[in-house]
């Protein structure tokens, strides 16, 4: 996929940006609206489209306190190969309540692990999905995050 939209005037690799916009607008099963509610719970964190060499693996368990708060610990392999994996690296991050449509924003706080984002949205797809994108200005190899339960 080329990209279809900028964000902070940059590219990013192969991420489809249309898709990832229009994320906020498929959401499923929030039949009593968005609210920090709806991102809670025990998720698994991945990152399986690697758009390029250069971007980090990544792989985690995270738990998102319903309030404002996510932690976990999230693991980091770099594809070429330059550095021994990161294992286990502690996250702990912060997230605004999502606006209607499901967008907020998510700040890493802390140590940030290898591989993950420091400053970054996320969209609320449906109960179970929740999917965050690098806004670091400094991020080159940004990619597209899952958490899924």
């Amino acid at each position: 996929m080329t990209l279809s939209r900028d964000i902070h005037s940059r590219r990013f690799g192969s991420i489809d940006y249309k898709f990832v916009s229009n994320l906020s607008h498929r959401s499923r099963g929030l039949e009593n609206g968005i609210s920090p509610k709806s991102f809670f719970d025990g998720y698994t964190l991945s990152a399986p489209f690697t758009a390029e060499v250069n971007v980090k693996n990544v792989i985690g368990q995270t738990t998102a306190d319903g309030t404002a708060t996510l932690s976990g610990v999230v693991d980091e392999i770099d594809p070429t190969g330059a550095t021994g994996p990161k294992l286990a690296q502690p996250l702990t991050a912060t997230y605004s309540n999502p606006v209607t449509d499901g967008r907020g924003a998510l700040t890493a706080t802390g140590t940030v692990p290898s591989g993950f984002p420091t400053n970054s949205i996320f969209y609320i797809v449906s109960p179970s999905s929740v999917r965050i994108v690098s806004v670091d200005t400094t991020d080159t190899n940004p990619q597209l995050i899952l958490l899924d339960h």
